[in-house]
Parts: structure tokens; sequence; C-alpha cells
């Protein structure tokens, strides 16, 4: 799947038109109904779940070739089929918030404008970011690992998502200044008397 798009474009391009293409659609409405009447319907449970699964092993194949354009296998212990499953879920669901309270879902979030815009000018748009879009964006590097190394140690291919988000929130606390919160008290010690459900001490 060779494209000469940048990749930020590319998931911006595809993130919005699969957005929009559900908040156009007639078939979420319905979904709903039949999700509401699922828990004591077997046959609907089924029929939604076959719709899912068709759902998934379409979306496997398209991101699938996305991956293998970019040079991403996905990062442990996550598959592309739990990509698919993810994006799905997430944009249904800022669907069904955005028919409902369309502020809480933006439809372009004017404060990344500025910081993702595409260099060239020639045949891109570079148009406006959705939530649903940059959140995809955001979920990438959590979710792949490039199959060439990357300088910056947060791309460390030998490691899977802990170890990222971990890395992750280290490094922002060096560069804030922050040291790790202290460790938790230990809960499983016994407690005092003034909390075995005793009345509280009144003053």
């Amino acid at each position: 799947m060779a494209s000469e798009l940048p990749m930020e474009e590319i998931v911006r391009r595809g993130a919005r038109t699969n957005f929009e293409g559900l908040r156009e659609s007639s078939f979420v409405p319905l979904f709903l109904t039949l999700w509401g009447r699922q828990a004591s319907d077997d046959h609907v449970r089924q029929q939604l779940k076959r719709h899912y699964e068709s759902v998934t092993d379409h979306l496997v194949g398209v991101y699938a070739d996305f991956f293998e354009s970019q040079g991403w296998d996905p990062r442990p212990p996550f598959t592309i089929r739990d990509f698919a499953v993810t994006l799905t879920a997430l944009v249904e669901g800022l669907t069904v918030r955005w028919a409902v309270d369309p502020d809480a879902v933006p439809l372009e979030m004017r404060s990344v404008q500025s910081s993702m815009r595409v260099e060239r000018q020639d045949d891109l748009d570079a148009g406006p970011w959705d939530l649903f879009g940059i959140v995809v964006l955001a979920l990438i590097p959590s979710m792949t690992v490039p199959r060439i190394k990357r300088d910056s140690e947060l791309w460390a291919d030998h490691e899977d998502v802990r170890g990222l988000v971990r890395r992750l929130r280290e490094t922002w606390e060096s560069m804030v200044g922050l040291s790790p919160p202290a460790e938790a008290p230990d809960h499983t010690a016994p407690e005092s008397a003034d909390h075995c459900g005793a009345e509280p001490r009144r003053t």
C-alpha cells in the first residue's frame, strides 16, 4: 500500500472518513437497539457477534497493509486484530456521544492544527483533525513498534506497551523535575480501631 502521503496525513484522512461515515450511518441506531436486546436474546447476540467479526476481519486486512507500508509490527501484547477492535469500539463510542452531545466530541481540534501541518503544500490539504483521528494517532506508538529501531530509546523494540508507558512517564517526570510518587500505603495491614466500623469521633 505505497503512498506518498505522510503517515500523519494518511491517519487523519482515514480516521476522518471512518468517523464521518458512522455519523451519517443509519445502522448505528439499529445496532444500539439490537444491543439493548442482546442480553436477553441469544439470536440477536449472535447476529451482532457475526457483524463485528465481519467488520474486524475486513479491518485486519486494511490495517495489516497500512502497518506493512509504514514498516510497523504490533507492539506486544497487541495484535493487529486488537488494533482493529479498539478503533471500532472507539469510533462507535464517539459517534454515540457526538449524537447527543456534539460539543463534547470536537470535529476540529483547533489547538493541534498549527503543530500538525504537513509541510508539503501541493496535493495535501492538511485539513482539520477531529477527536477520533488525533486519538488514533496518539495510540499508534503504544500499539505498534517500528521494524527499524529509531534513535530514541522510547521506541525500543524489545519492550511491550507497559515498558513504553513507563519510559514515557519517567522521561516526562525528568523533564519537568518531578519525582516518582511515594509508594502507596499498605492497605493490607490491619486497620486501627478507628477504622473498623466504629462510629467516627465527633469534635
